[in-house]
Order: C-alpha cells, then structure tokens, then sequence
C-alpha cells in the first residue's frame, strides 16, 4: 500500500507521537510545538478498508475527534495510494461523497492564533456566491452555509458584498483572506496558513486581508441536500494538521518543507 517517498532526501521522518497512544495534549508535529489536530489518510479510518472502499469515519491522531457519514450514499473514498501524493494514501471527496460531520462537534480552532496546514487537491471547483470548494468548515445542513458559515475554502472566482475575488476562506460572505489565483488552481497544493502567513507549495502569497475569524472546524466538505448542494466541487484530502500557535512565514514554510518531502508535491 505505502510506496515511499519520492524526495525522501529531505524528508526528516515521522514525528514521534505514539500512534497507539493518543493522549489529551498538545504534541510536536513537523518540527513544530502546540499540535492539536493532526488528520491524514494513513491512518484514522476504520480498521480494514481496502483500496476504492468507502468509508463512514475518519478520526484525528491527537485529540481523536472523529468525522462520520452514516450514509452510504454520501461516503467518500479511499485510495490506498495516489501518485499525485508522492505514493500515499488519500480520501476522494466525489460529487456524491463530500461531507463528513464531527461526531462530538469538538474540532479543532482555526483563526489568527492557530496554524493550519492542508494537504490537497481539487479536481474540479464549484462558483457561485460566498463560501465554495469547503475543506475544513464548520457547516452542518442548508441553514449554516447561509448564516454563520466558516470555513477553509478553495474559491473559484465568486462575487458577493466585497466585489469579485478569489478566497481562501467565508464568514457569511465576509471574507478573511484574499490571496491570488496562483493558489486556486486544480494542481495538488500543500497550503500552511497562520494569522503571519500564507504559504502555497513552498511561496509565500500576499494577502490582502487578514481578518480570520475563528472557527470551529466540525465538518469536511458540504451538504449534499439543499442549496449547498453546489458549494463543492470534486476533491482529494490527504492531510490536515493544526497547531495552537500562530508560526511565522519562516516556521510555516519550514512545515511546508516537511510535508514536501512526504508528497513530493512541489
């Protein structure tokens, strides 16, 4: 199943955190103190899946907060290795399978005090208005998307109370961080976002805009009834990790650097 690294040159190892033994602290991940979440398709799905399987769960290796799908309609996959990942496990996200709920609704923080890393591809992007192509989200049904919804996003060009521009995040049409088109296209990308940086397969982007507000991420994807419905597009998720630290452009480059060299990506 597992192929390796491409680039295992610069790649430093798994960090040690037990995978057996996942206690209620905060642990070191990538070089990096303050790790609170750490999901990644290596692990953390149920025991047994085979290659093109569906899966109902998918749990984080720190804090064990659990995402799940109870229908089967709507599961997304997993792949046992994808060479656009340097060899490694993924879950696709399809145009049926794209949400997947926080069990407890205990997910992790995401604003200018913490650091967010996603390891990712979008085969295809949704338009429209506000919030499209969600990652990381705190999105339950229909009614959040349009009220309080927060989320990490993949944008496609949208228009809504701030003019037209491309995203990487919504807060009811608010948003929080204007990047650039060089980080919206449909190549995988290694994203690493703090309130200091924005790092796009090892560049760092200018933003425009720095006013994240904080979320709770408990949910992957969207709905796939009412009219969030179009609010996601097609999508693989290999990784997230986030940290309770707000890292400098040097620190997250340096996570990118890591996470490079188990994906082979840039």
């Amino acid at each position: 199943m597992f192929k390796g690294f491409s680039k295992s040159s610069g790649f430093s190892g798994f960090p040690s955190l037990g995978f057996q033994s996942r206690g209620k602290s905060l642990r070191p991940l990538y070089g990096k103190e303050k790790a609170s979440f750490w999901l990644h398709a290596n692990d953390g799905i149920p025991s047994g899946t085979v290659d093109g399987a569906l899966i109902s769960s998918w749990n984080d290796l720190i804090f064990k907060v659990g995402f799940q799908q109870s229908n089967s309609t709507w599961q997304p996959t997993w792949r046992a290795s994808d060479p656009d990942f340097g060899g490694n496990p993924i879950v696709h996200f399809t145009s049926n399978g794209r949400h997947m709920i926080g069990v407890d609704r205990n997910g992790p923080t995401i604003g200018t005090s913490q650091t967010l890393a996603l390891v990712y591809q979008y085969i295809n992007q949704s338009t429209g208005l506000y919030a499209m192509n969600s990652i990381l989200g705190n999105i339950e049904s229909a009614f959040d998307l349009r009220t309080n919804y927060r989320a990490f996003c993949h944008n496609a060009p949208h228009t809504n109370n701030l003019g037209i521009g491309y995203w990487v995040g919504s807060n009811s049409g608010v948003n929080f961080i204007n990047g650039s088109t060089a980080i919206f296209d449909l190549l995988p990308r290694i994203i690493v976002l703090s309130g200091q940086a924005l790092i796009s397969n090892g560049v760092s982007i200018t933003k425009t805009n720095n006013g994240i507000i904080a979320f709770t991420a408990n949910s992957i994807g969207a709905p796939n009834t009412g009219s969030p419905a179009n609010a996601i597009g097609t999508l693989k998720f290999a990784e997230a990790a986030v940290w309770n630290h707000d890292y400098s452009i040097s620190d997250c480059l340096d996570i990118s650097a890591e996470l490079n060299a188990k994906y082979a990506i840039y």
